[in-house]
Order: structure tokens, then C-alpha cells, then sequence
């Protein structure tokens, strides 16, 4: 049922490598009961399984762009419902690399930029209601989370609607330090990947997985390893089964499970937009940039590029708006600070407010080529010129395979006469802000048990952005909260049995086989 798509694809790949979570540091220039506390998680070696631990560090975060609203859509108390906290951290990673792509200090956040959560309140069923506000209303019980309960560490997130482009238009519009793992970039691709191969696809098979540990256990692993023994057992010839899962060295146990639960989840409920405040003058952009991990995991990412050419021409064309980025994260790490490296940070976001509704440019498009429904949003693609006839019309062969970037889009894409930025020889398209696709998904769930069928839901993705410090001084011994990253979280919960959906678009029904939901 799963196979190679050729010119369009008919079928849905298991996509899921890593997913983000990190740890970020308590840094404030609050007082002390407001400094945030960390967040935790195991390191993962190169291979994603088994995961070993390490010394936890403090890094630092912050954020912005879409301001949350600051009441949750559904009061959500602790009295109201039953929490498992996964907690998680973070190591210290000593090949990243730093730069700075400004002259001006970056800024910091204020208070006034946290979210807001009561103390009464539960932390992450509250970034729940502001993440998915539609599904958390369905929130009977949650059973798992990856996210650490603390109200302070939960505060310092700020939702977004798609947490790795948010994040970085958060740092480019208000002037922030940046931080990006491989883990984020590639849980970004891979969500656009799942809506490329989503489109038009009906989902009329339910999946069995029989789980046999405690649902309520708190490994965050479990749900994951699962999921993908499911892939295997469903796809035993897909090779691209290492290429779905996380093997950088800064994956984590926590990573691997988000984007196994997110990139098989329906990308499709509506989230409520907020307008962007856009920012010109001289303290617009990214003020520091911090590539984590090493340059091999970059070159690794290079290499898993290649296998979206077997996809058809949407695909190839997504490609080449990949890897020149891609590339220059690579290059990054043999010489940060030259004028070609700063100048391709400096072009990540170009705004174009001539219109009634601000258009985007920049290499970050090449994160937003598909729409929540597969909708191709780069330039338009001459697909035509596939076809068997077609390639007899022109001088030279058309094959895209073996095109060069500028040769394919002057053969397969309508000509753009004035592209705002080109990078290898390929034009970068103009988007309307408002179709920035969602980073997250949800999957609805059976679980069964000997006696009983319980509904549950899992939501996923690239949720949001975390505030966080990296520099400390006397005056502020916790740090500048002047940075941000983004956030991968995951919740599973039981569901309202009289809420259940019947969509008929994108929609995901899997049934999960246990045989017992008691204590182990």
C-alpha cells in the first residue's frame, strides 16, 4: 500500500524522525519564584535507540511573534483532570557554532510576553487549549505528555502555529538570538513532507498495534517504538526506514517520539490567526544565530535530501529549495562570521507590506511550500512538461533528475521575472503570511482493552517557541532573556466518547490493541 511515488504521490510514506524536545534554562530577570525551571531529556546516541542519558546543562531561549491569548479557551483545572508528567533534558553540545548576524544587542523579552497560567491551573493542558484549542476541549484525561508540569517552564512558551518558521520569524522581527537544532529543521521538513504525500489520500484502514506495557507508564519511548515496529511490519521494503528516524547527535528518546506520533497525524484543524506586527529599520533581523550539533549532522540532512527526488516534480521542486539552505547551515561551521554566511541569515525573511495583505519571501518559504491539504504554494510548476510528448519539444532533454536548480525551474516552473531572492540559481517564491502551514498534527486513537474500547487523541509537532538565555553577567547572573528556540511537544489523552469526529478529510483512526490497562 506504500510505495515510491513517481510523478504524484498516491500513497502515504511513514515519515518520522526527530521531534524536539529540549531543555532550556531558568533564566529571568524576575525574581526568583518567576525564573523559569529547566527542561529535561535523555540524550540519544547517534542512533535513535537506545537512548543514553548525560549531565543535563542550561542553555538559554525566547520568543514572540504570535501573541497567545491570554485566556485559555477552555478552562482546564488540575481537579478536572489527571496528569502524567515525561520529564526531560538536555546536554551541552560543544560543536555548535555561533555568530552574530547584527551589531545591535539582541533584545530581551518581558514579563508581559509570557503565557499566562492561573495557579490553579494546569500548566500543559493550558498550552494545550492554545496550541489546539479545537481538540483540547475533547480532553477527558490525559494520559501522557512530554512536557515538564512546572507552571514557570510552561510559561516561557510561547504557542505558535508552526513552531520552527514562528520561532524564526520571532527572532527576525523583534530583534532575538536564535537557536536551531538539525532536529527542528528536519521535524519541519518532515511535516511538510506528510502534507505533500497526505494530498487526496482517504484513510479508511485502522492500524493494530498491541501495546503491551501500561499506557500510563511514563517512558516517553514506548508509544514510539511501537509506532515504528508498526512501519516495519506495515512497509518491510521501504529503505527509506533509516531516513524516517532521528540519528543526530543531538536526537533525543523525546525527539524520535514526537515526530513518530506527528508525522502520521492529520495536519487540519483550523488555528486562530493573530496579525504579525512587521519591523523595519536597523533592528530588524536575527541578532545571534546558534547552529547546534555538527557539521555531519547538517551533511546528513544534505543526504536525506536526495530521496525527495523520487517523489515527482513538486517534490524535485522542494528540493531545490531545500539544499542550498541546508548547504549554507553546513558551511556555517568552517567560517561563521565571513560576509556570504551573514548575508544568507540577513535574507531569511524578506516582507514585501505593498499589498493589503503582507506577502513573505526568503529562503524560510522553502519551510512552507505545502499547504495543510498538500497545496502546492511555491511558484507555479509547469507539470506538464513531464509527459512523455513533452520533452520531444525541447532542445535538450527535460529529465529533472539530471537538471541543474536554474535549468529545472526555467523548465518546470512558470518564470518569475523579478524573484526577490535566488539562491544556486533558484528563485525563492512570494507567500501570503496568513498561509504559513501548521507544524502540528493530531491522530485519533482506539485503545482496547479485553473488556472495553476507549477513545483517546494524540496531538504533536512543532508547538511553539521557548524563551530562553545563553549569556550571563553580574547583573543579570541568570542570563539575558534575549533568545529562542523552538519546542516540540507531544499530549495523548482520552477523549469525550460523544465528541468523536467523523471527518471525512485527512482523517487518522488507529486501534490500539492492549491487553491490559491495569498497573503493570
Amino acid at each position: 500500500m506504500f510505495h515510491k511515488l513517481k510523478d504524484s504521490p498516491s500513497s502515504f510514506p511513514p515519515t518520522f524522525p526527530p521531534g524536539v524536545h529540549y531543555q532550556l534554562p531558568s533564566g529571568s530577570k524576575f525574581t526568583e519564584d518567576e525564573v523559569s525551571a529547566v527542561l529535561t531529556s535523555e540524550t540519544g546516541s547517534e542512533v535513535a535507540y537506545p537512548a543514553r542519558s548525560a549531565s543535563s546543562q542550561k542553555s538559554r531561549v525566547a520568543t514572540k511573534l504570535h501573541k497567545s491569548p491570554r485566556k485559555a479557551s477552555v478552562p482546564l483545572h488540575v481537579s478536572d483532570i489527571e496528569a502524567t508528567s515525561i520529564h526531560t533534558s538536555s546536554s551541552h553540545h560543544p560543536n555548535s557554532v555561533s555568530f552574530a548576524t547584527s551589531v545591535y544587542s539582541a533584545e530581551s523579552f518581558t514579563e508581559d510576553d509570557r503565557l499566562n497560567i492561573k495557579s490553579h491551573e494546569e500548566p500543559t493542558l493550558i498550552l494545550l487549549s492554545r496550541v489546539a484549542p479545537e481538540e483540547s476541549r475533547n480532553c477527558l484525561l490525559l494520559m501522557q505528555t512530554s512536557l515538564s508540569h512546572n507552571r514557570d517552564t510552561i510559561r516561557d512558551i510561547i504557542p505558535q502555529k508552526n513552531g520552527f518558521v514562528n520561532t524564526v520569524m520571532e527572532a527576525f522581527n523583534n530583534h532575538r538570538g536564535l537557536i536551531i537544532r538539525p532536529d527542528d529543521v528536519w521535524l519541519a521538513i518532515l511535516m511538510q513532507f506528510s502534507c505533500f504525500v497526505n494530498a487526496g489520500r482517504t484513510d479508511d484502514e485502522e492500524l493494530l498495534i498491541n501495546l503491551r506495557e501500561n499506557l500510563y507508564a511514563k517512558d516517553p519511548s514506548i508509544m514510539a517504538e511501537h509506532m515504528l515496529d508498526l512501519i516495519r511490519e506495515k512497509v518491510p521494503h521501504w529503505e527509506q526506514q533509516e531516513w524516517l528516524t532521528s540519528s543526530f547527535t543531538t536526537s533525543t528518546t523525546a525527539d524520535t517520539t514526537a515526530c513518530a506520533m506527528a508525522t502520521i497525524a492529520a495536519v487540519d484543524w483550523d488555528w486562530v490567526e493573530t496579525p504579525s506586527t512587521l519591523r523595519h529599520g536597523n533592528h530588524c533581523g536575527i541578532a545571534r544565530v546558534t547552529l547546534e550539533g555538527t557539521k555531519r549532522d547538517w551533511e546528513n540532512m544534505l543526504m536525506r535530501l536526495e530521496k525527495l527526488k523520487d517523489y515527482g516534480i513538486p517534490a524535485i521542486a522542494w528540493y531545490h529549495h531545500l539544499r542550498p539552505v541546508i548547504n549554507r547551515f553546513a558551511e556555517a561551521y568552517d567560517n561563521p562570521n565571513s560576509p556570504e554566511n551573514l548575508e544568507f541569515w540577513n535574507k531569511v525573511i524578506i516582507y514585501d507590506d505593498t499589498t493589503e495583505s503582507p506577502l513573505l519571501t526568503g529562503w524560510i518559504t522553502a519551510f512552507c511550500t505545502f499547504g495543510q491539504h498538500g497545496h502546492w504554494q511555491g511558484n507555479a510548476l509547469n507539470e506538464d512538461r513531464s509527459r512523455e510528448h513533452e520533452p520531444k519539444k525541447l532542445l535538450r532533454p527535460a529529465n529533472p533528475l539530471h537538471l541543474s536548480p536554474s535549468q529545472f525551474a526555467s523548465v518546470y516552473t512558470h518564470r518569475d521575472r523579478n524573484p526577490r531572492l535566488v539562491l544556486d540559481g533558484f528563485p525563492y517564491p512570494t507567500m501570503d503570511l496568513r498561509t504559513i502551514p501548521c507544524g502540528c498534527g493530531h491522530l485519533y486513537l482506539k485503545i482496547a482493552d479485553k473488556s472495553r474500547v476507549v477513545n483517546a487523541e494524540l496531538v504533536a509537532g512543532s508547538i511553539g517557541s521557548q524563551i530562553c538565555s545563553t549569556v550571563k553577567s553580574e547583573l543579570f547572573r541568570n542570563g539575558m532573556r534575549d533568545t529562542i528556540r523552538p519546542v516540540t511537544a507531544w499530549w495523548l489523552f482520552k477523549r469525550y466518547s460523544y465528541n468523536w469526529r467523523h471527518r471525512t478529510h485527512d482523517k487518522r483512526t488507529v486501534l490500539i490493541d492492549q491487553s491490559s490497562l491495569s498497573e503493570t
